[in-house]
């Protein structure tokens, strides 16, 4: 989550709500993966 927020902040990329919203499910989906792993 902080990494990613901090990635596009300093990219100053924006993207539309819907494509945050996905992008956090894609993270959520990674780290908990990663804690099975």
């Amino acid at each position: 989550g902080e990494h990613a927020s901090q990635a596009l902040a300093a990219g100053g990329v924006t993207f539309p709500e819907p494509v945050k919203k996905a992008m956090s499910l894609v993270a959520r989906a990674m780290t908990s993966s990663s804690y099975r792993l």
